[in-house]
């Protein structure tokens, strides 16, 4: 009967401890200041490797466009590059950067990590801002090579200048 009664009194008391603790409040999933945004892209096959297309969604909306900044390198499945963009928003200015990314040759999908590096005086505030953006491309046997409603990030951050 003890143990009957001390496993109640267990069971009861490790409820209260659950029950009594406070909620803890979710924290949002970026920093205060970040830029949601969707990209809308496509290679069509000629020299110089441009990616062109939109941005929309946020306050950068306007056009796009990424250059390969360094050779890219195939490793295994997944092929590493480096580029430059640049985002034309429709509001005026524009906005430059640098990333570095890859691309996995089986599941055709893609991270991409880089920094805002310059902008014209109205967009200057998100110069060292970090910029984030993932997808999946087309098929890359048929061109154009397009990417559809790829959610990219600009959060702010702490990049030394």
């Amino acid at each position: 009967m003890k143990k009957v009664v001390l496993l109640l009194v267990t069971m009861v008391l490790a409820a209260l401890l659950f029950a009594s603790s406070p909620e803890v409040s979710a924290s949002p999933p970026y920093p205060p200041g970040t830029i949601e945004c969707e990209i809308d892209t496509a290679y069509d096959g000629n020299p110089g490797i441009v990616w062109s297309g939109t941005i929309s969604g946020c306050i950068l909306a306007g056009a796009w466009e990424t250059r390969p900044s360094s050779p890219s390198e195939p490793l295994g499945q997944t092929l590493h590059f480096f580029e430059t963009f640049t985002i034309w928003p429709t509001s005026g200015g524009e906005i430059h950067g640098v990333d570095q990314g890859v691309w996995n040759f089986s599941t055709l999908k893609f991270r991409v990590n880089g920094w805002v590096t310059y902008a014209s005086p109205e967009w200057e505030h998100l110069v060292g801002y970090k910029f984030h953006q993932s997808g999946t491309t087309s098929d890359p046997t048929a061109l154009p090579i397009t990417v559809e409603d790829s959610p990219a990030r600009f959060a702010p951050a702490n990049r030394p200048q």
